[in-house]
């Protein structure tokens, strides 16, 4: 599939112009997983956002499913906000294909698309708020 048509599928960066998806599309290299493999550990540096475009994925702290993440989902992207390490880890179901973005790459395009940023900043409002409608 044409990364362009999947980027601008990605509820991340739909509603992007053409010439910043072009942008995201240059900076993302894949990366694939196999079933029950662990692609970060909570408390390790987070160096990357991943773009989930294949299989699904389970975000854990500790023993505690928190999440399960589809096609079209991204993780990783607190770490990358506050330079800080993960707070959970992921684990791959299936095999999975993901496009992963570096830190350096991915904050020069919020610096550029207010867009963007504004649609992080709802993606973990929407994913806190999901985790207090758990307790």
């Amino acid at each position: 599939m044409d990364r362009l048509v999947l980027l601008g599928k990605i509820p991340l960066f739909e509603g992007l112009p053409t010439e910043q998806l072009l942008a995201v599309s240059e900076i993302a290299d894949e990366d694939r997983f196999e079933a029950d493999e662990t692609i970060f550990e909570k408390g390790s540096r987070g160096h990357h956002l991943y773009l989930l475009v294949k299989g699904r994925v389970r975000v854990l702290s500790g023993d505690v499913e928190l999440a399960v993440l589809d096609e079209g989902e991204c993780f990783g992207e607190l770490a990358l906000l506050d330079h800080s390490t993960r707070s959970a880890s992921v684990k791959a179901i299936d095999p999975v294909i993901c496009l992963k973005i570096a830190r350096s790459d991915f904050e020069d395009l919020l610096d550029v698309s207010p867009d963007l940023a504004r649609t992080v900043m709802s993606v973990i409002s929407h994913r806190l708020r999901d985790c207090l409608k758990q307790d």
